[in-house]
């Protein structure tokens, strides 16, 4: 995502694209949009300076009460709509989406996909998750920095499945959060993806949490203030609403 014009330099944030209704759906960290719409645009599968697909508007930022009132760390995404691009297509339409599911088990290995703000390419991490708390799992990957926020996360291929969960990620620090105990910790492997092709880069390591989430809003209505602690399932192959502290 970007807040200025797209070019390098001027990303700050990764989201991803959900199924929805009216096909103009993304999901992202809420923390990544706490001023708001105003001129935030997405650019889907940017890399060097360019946006393949198009670019679309950020109109409306959908979080939850949780969240807006108290900063919750366990509600720390939002779904932000889009307005169609300058062809008046959707961005569904375009470059298609996830679906959003339910009850994902705590273990799992995935993959976790992010935009730093000082590259032009994704970085990726793969790693096994454990549970971290009630509502929360946990990943040690690479000490992502800002612009990472948001990404989204999969089984890494070849999946199996075609269920996945929507992923949102804060940016890390150095510090580990007070329930996550550091014997928990694993290496993970971090790489950077170019031109179809693993590299690897540097890397730390970062918990991922778990978040709960409830039925997608309609285009044109606020998400529920009710929310289910539940665990999220899958995108593309199964991604889980994250938050790297």
């Amino acid at each position: 995502m970007f807040s200025a014009p797209v070019g390098p330099g001027n990303h700050f944030c990764t989201a991803s694209v959900v199924h929805s209704a009216a096909h103009d759906l993304i999901l992202t960290a809420a923390h990544c949009v706490s001023s708001g719409a105003s001129g935030v645009t997405f650019a889907p599968g940017y890399r060097d300076g360019k946006a393949p697909f198009g670019t679309w508007q950020v109109t409306k930022v959908f979080t939850t009460n949780g969240w807006s009132q108290t900063g919750d760390p366990d509600q720390d995404f939002a779904f932000l709509q889009l307005a169609p691009n300058s062809s008046g297509q959707q961005v569904e339409d375009v470059v298609g989406s996830e679906n959003l599911g339910l009850n994902e088990p705590f273990t799992a290995t995935v993959r976790l996909y992010g935009y730093p703000n000082a590259s032009d390419e994704p970085i990726v991490c793969s790693n096994a998750t454990t549970q971290q708390s009630a509502y929360q799992r946990r990943i040690d990957c690479p000490a992502y920095p800002n612009g990472t926020s948001g990404g989204p996360g999969s089984p890494p291929p070849p999946a199996t499945s075609s269920a996945s969960s929507a992923a949102t990620s804060r940016a890390a620090t150095p510090t580990t959060p007070r329930t996550a105990p550091t014997s928990t910790r694993r290496s993970g492997t971090c790489t950077a993806r170019r031109q179809g092709r693993d590299r690897p880069v540097g890397c730390g390591r970062s918990p991922l949490r778990r978040r709960g989430t409830v039925r997608m809003p309609t285009p044109t209505g606020a998400i529920p203030p009710r929310f289910k602690r539940v665990h999220l399932q899958g995108l593309p192959s199964g991604v889980a609403v994250l938050s790297i502290a």
